[in-house]
C-alpha cells in the first residue's frame, strides 16, 4: 500500500487509508474530498467513498463542527465570529455552524472573555481609560468576540 500523500490510489486503497485517518481524528467531508482529489480519485469514486464514510459514521459534519467549536473555544479562547469564519472556510453549511455555536455555554463564553480581558488589563501599562478600552477592544475583537459583549464587559471591568 502507498503512503498517504502519494498520488494515484485505487478506490479500495483510498477507502482503506481514509477510513484509517477518519478513525484517528475528526475530519469533515470537505477535507476528505480534498484529500481524495489530491490522491487522483475520480469524482464518481469520491462520491461512493463519501457515501460509505457518512453511512458508517466515519465522517459527520455536525459532530466535526461541534467538536471544532468546543475545542477552539476552550483551548484557543476564540470567539464565535472567529470560529464561524474558520468553519466557513471548511465549506460547512450555515445551519451546521449555527448549531455548533449554539451549543457553547453562554455563561462560560461570557466568563472566559471576562477572564481574558482581566488578564490583559494586568499586562498592559497604565494609560488613560480611553486608550486602555481601545486596546482591550481590539484584543477581544481579534479573538472573534461580538461587539456588544466586548463593550458590556469592558464597561463592567473598567468601572469596578
Amino acid at each position: 500500500m502507498k503512503k498517504p500523500g502519494s498520488n494515484n490510489y485505487t478506490k479500495k486503497e483510498a477507502l482503506s487509508v481514509i477510513t484509517r485517518i477518519c478513525s484517528k481524528k475528526e475530519i469533515c467531508s470537505t477535507e476528505v474530498i480534498e484529500k481524495l482529489a489530491n490522491w487522483g480519485i475520480s469524482d464518481s469514486d469520491t462520491n461512493e467513498i463519501i457515501d460509505y464514510l457518512l453511512k458508517e459514521k466515519f465522517v459527520d459534519d455536525v459532530r466535526y463542527a461541534t467538536h471544532y467549536a468546543s475545542d477552539k473555544f476552550r483551548f484557543n479562547k476564540w470567539g464565535k465570529y472567529k470560529i464561524a469564519n474558520a468553519l466557513k472556510l471548511k465549506r460547512l453549511p450555515e445551519y451546521i455552524i449555527t448549531g455548533a455555536l449554539d451549543l457553547l455555554s453562554k455563561d462560560d463564553y461570557r466568563l472566559l472573555l471576562k477572564e481574558e480581558l482581566a488578564k490583559k488589563i494586568r499586562n498592559l501599562p497604565k494609560t488613560s481609560t480611553y486608550e486602555l478600552k481601545g486596546k482591550l477592544y481590539r484584543f477581544a475583537a481579534s479573538r472573534g468576540y461580538e461587539n456588544d459583549l466586548i463593550m458590556d464587559l469592558l464597561n463592567e471591568l473598567l468601572n469596578e
